[in-house]
Formats: structure tokens, C-alpha cells, sequence
């Protein structure tokens, strides 16, 4: 009878065990999934930031607008700081993107031929 008893027992810690560990897998499996959530809905955020910066900016030369992947097609973006429009580097003369690049290394300012037209 004792033997029986002990081998119930040991079952039943066994079950113990057991369910204790399928509990803690659940935990982590539920930890896992809404952080992989709480990561989509930080990439999602992020995308719909970056889509709306771009889309804020268009050429005032030829009026298309930014692309989230500008900066990965190596498009580059100038803004005149007299009237504050933007412009593709293509968009501009070759003497207005030379002095547009320039006004950025030496920290000056640069205005496009509307605002400065000699």
C-alpha cells in the first residue's frame, strides 16, 4: 500500500511538474507574441512617419513629391532658406547645386533663383 502510495505521489509531482512547464511555455510564448505585436506596431509607426515626412516635401522645380527611399536611391534634397522650398539636385543648374553643396560644408546659406534670380 505504502508503495502505491509513494508511486501516486510521485505521479502526481510528475503532472505537477509537467503542467508547470506547459504554464511557463504559455508565459513565454504570450511574452514573445506581444512583443513581436509591440515591434509590428513600431515599424508600422515608423513607415507612416517616414511616408509623411517625404510626402511633405515636393520639388518646387518639377513638383514631384518625396519617396520614403530617397535617401537609398542616392536622391538628394536642398531647401532654400530664403523661401524654404525644396529641390532635387537634378532639379537644379549645375552653378546652383555646386553652390547649394558648398552652402552645406560651410554652414552658409543658400537661396534658389527665385529668391536670388542673378
Amino acid at each position: 500500500m505504502r508503495r502505491k502510495e509513494a508511486e501516486e505521489r510521485k505521479q502526481k509531482l510528475e503532472q505537477e511538474r509537467v503542467q508547470k512547464r506547459q504554464k511557463k511555455t504559455e508565459r513565454l510564448e504570450k511574452k514573445r507574441q506581444r512583443e513581436e505585436e509591440a515591434a509590428e506596431r513600431k515599424r508600422a509607426r515608423v513607415k507612416a512617419m517616414a511616408e509623411e515626412a517625404a510626402a511633405a516635401h515636393f520639388c518646387a522645380n518639377c513638383g514631384e513629391r518625396g519617396l520614403v527611399d530617397d535617401e537609398e536611391r542616392s536622391v538628394e534634397w536642398y531647401e532654400c532658406d530664403g523661401c524654404e522650398c525644396w529641390y532635387h539636385g537634378g532639379c537644379l543648374t549645375q552653378y546652383g547645386l555646386i553652390m547649394a553643396v558648398t552652402s552645406l560644408c560651410y554652414g552658409d546659406e543658400w537661396t534658389c533663383k527665385r529668391c536670388n534670380p542673378w
